[in-house]
């Protein structure tokens, strides 16, 4: 049974990254709604309560039950989390005479507190929010404070519970990665053996033993979701699987040939990767670390850029690094949808060089003629 890390979502903007660091972390994690999460087994180690955008002070503010949780499982509240925890066990949270919004430094850490083992004094963090937690509960212990939040963490007697008011999940906290390495592996007890491919294993396996002989109709839509969910119904059931795309009449220009496109007549082997939108230096690390995950699995991996409008020096030089450490894995690379414009980016960062100025297509058709070529080589 895969150990996890439970999320309830308060409807925070920063829950989803929160979920990407603690599976950086290598360790298995999923969100549900704070108000309708499944039944807690031994494969729970730990419970984060995410941010929101409402004060624990509204009359429709979000209130969990957490009889199931508190106490018996190790649990940490982050922002709108923590200030539940203090406010509705004994606590008194106030609006804040500013809103506490941007960095800040430490300017009191337990170190102690196994929470904050390691972490620097005066270490930077990010705040986002309205309201502070004025008066902990009594059985309440500070463990980090700044300068303008007294209350900035604290950690509950008695418990492995843990409130912070800051976000450590984004990248202006800069030891809120070791904070988190903190919680989920030191106090929760997490053995960091989760990876994208153990997922995809371990999803197989439960869709052959859940499905068996029977027969899945999936309704695909050509996006990244419906593309993923049709990849692992394939691998567990193969022949089983018959995939519907409709044509509803208000799909963008060409969708429906291009969708039906990418999955026709694709051989074992075969992956294929679409950027959308531009290659820069605010989505070229998550591009290129989808690209890695998903690369290793394959023998040939298409890259499609034909919505790939530009490509800056960090776009350039994560997509060298990554074909590198494929090809290294030996994984051969394709690039289609190739404008001039970025072609000539691309040529100028070497990665024509990586993959053979051959390798880079305008169009996808001449693409994946040459990846079953490769193949069949192979």
């Amino acid at each position: 049974m895969q150990e996890k890390i439970l999320i309830l979502d308060f409807g925070s903007q920063y829950t989803q990254l929160i979920a990407r660091r603690v599976r950086e972390l290598n360790v298995y994690c999923e969100i549900y709604p704070f108000n309708h999460y499944p039944a807690l087994d031994a494969s729970v180690k730990g419970v984060i309560l995410s941010g929101s955008p409402f004060s624990v002070r509204d009359e429709k503010a979000p209130q969990p039950d957490l009889s199931s949780i508190k106490g018996k499982l190790p649990l940490l509240g982050v922002c709108y989390g923590a200030q539940y925890l203090a406010h509705y066990f004994g606590g008194e949270v106030k609006a804040s005479n500013k809103r506490e919004y941007g960095r800040a430094n430490l300017s009191f850490v337990d170190n102690s507190c196994p929470l904050f083992k390691n972490i620097s004094q005066h270490s930077q963090v990010w705040m986002s929010h309205g309201d502070t937690i004025e008066v902990l509960p009594s059985h309440y212990t500070v463990v980090a404070s700044t300068s303008d939040v007294e209350n900035a963490a604290y950690r509950v007697g008695g418990e492995e519970t843990f409130g912070i008011q800051f976000h450590p999940e984004v990248y202006h906290s800069t030891e809120g990665t070791a904070l988190l390495k903190n919680f989920v592996v030191d106090i929760c007890g997490c053995k960091q053996d989760w990876t994208p491919d153990s997922f995809i294993e371990t999803t197989v396996a439960e869709l052959k033993e859940k499905i068996g002989e029977d027969r899945v109709i999936l309704g695909l839509s050509g996006g990244v979701d419906s593309t993923v969910a049709a990849m692992l119904l394939h691998r567990a059931i193969g022949k089983n699987l018959t995939c519907i795309f409709v044509d509803n009449g208000l799909l963008r220009k060409n969708e429906f040939s291009d969708v039906l496109e990418n999955y026709k007549d694709l051989p074992k082997g075969l992956g294929i990767y679409e950027i959308s939108g531009p290659f820069f230096f605010g989505s070229a690390k998550t591009y290129c670390e989808t690209i890695r995950n998903l690369g290793v699995n394959y023998e040939v991996l298409i890259i499609r850029m034909r919505h790939v409008p530009f490509v800056d020096s960090t776009g350039l030089k994560n997509l060298r690094e990554t074909i590198l450490q494929l090809k290294n894995e030996g994984t051969y690379i394709v690039l289609s949808g190739v404008s001039e414009p970025v072609k000539k980016d691309l040529l100028k960062g070497g990665i024509g060089e990586l993959v053979g100025v051959e390798n880079i297509y305008p169009k996808f058709d001449l693409a994946l003629q040459a990846a079953k070529e490769k193949i069949e080589e192979k």
